[in-house]
């Protein structure tokens, strides 16, 4: 998550109202989902299915409220030219938002298979979907 957010700043000439309160959306969910994450852990812990479910819920709610953030951070780089520190980069910033959508509601995805089949099915989602975003950090640095 750092890395897409300082490789975006790096590209970045200026910053506008919009963009800071969707900042500001990304970096309150890089501050809240430490609460969710041991909320899990113990929950995990546990062997409460009632728990671990909950818990999913929680997680996977965070984090689908951080990869929205994500997308309100990319939707108004992608539409704001004068932001870009390059103006050819309008691919780079609109295949950015492309990739945020599915990563945001791939946690809806994984909080309803956690809590209504298994939670361990969430656990996968919730581990693979950070992989998903490095893919958008590696784009940046690319460009």
């Amino acid at each position: 998550m750092w890395l897409n957010h300082h490789a975006a700043f790096m590209r970045l000439r200026t910053t506008t109202a919009p963009f800071l309160w969707a900042n500001f959306g990304v970096l309150l969910g890089a501050v809240v989902l430490p609460f969710p994450t041991r909320v899990l852990a113990e929950a995990l812990q546990s062997s409460n299915r009632a728990d671990e479910r909950a818990a999913v819920a929680l997680y996977a709610g965070i984090a689908t409220l951080m990869g929205l953030s994500w997308t309100a951070f990319w939707f108004v780089i992608a539409r704001d030219p004068k932001m870009w520190s390059n103006p050819d980069s309008a691919g780079v910033w609109h295949k950015a938002l492309r990739r945020s959508v599915p990563g945001a509601f791939g946690y809806v995805v994984a909080g309803l298979l956690g809590v209504f089949v298994a939670p361990e099915i969430a656990l996968g989602f919730f581990i693979a979907l950070p992989l998903w975003r490095r893919r958008t950090g590696t784009l940046l640095a690319r460009a």
